[in-house]
């Protein structure tokens, strides 16, 4: 996919260039806006962590009673800080991962 404004890849004939096998788009041509840069990518994954972490104690505490587990707001809390930390770590990888087939 080329960035948003740009015109397609054309091949020799004039028509909009395809590829058979999977695209790997080269961000670099994309416009410094939509680019992220390593912490950008932290941040980013911190702020999702930081919702599921609120969301997740919120379940843990709430609805958790309703599958036979009572746990404390304490319990709870711990339950969801470990989520939190494998939610931040992996979304974070992830990001790096996939980011690093643009270059």
């Amino acid at each position: 996919m080329d960035p948003p404004g740009t015109e397609p890849e054309r091949n020799s004939s004039g028509r909009e260039a395809t590829r058979r096998s999977c695209r790997v788009y080269n961000i670099n041509r994309w416009p410094a806006a939509l680019r992220q840069t390593r912490f950008r990518s932290l941040i980013e994954a911190k702020t999702n962590a930081g919702l599921g972490l609120l969301i997740g104690w919120g379940f843990n505490f709430w609805a958790m009673p309703f599958f036979g587990f009572t746990p404390s707001a304490t319990q709870a809390a711990a339950i969801t800080g470990c989520y939190f930390v494998l939610s931040s770590l992996r979304s974070y990888v992830l990001r790096r991962f996939f980011n690093s087939f643009a270059r």
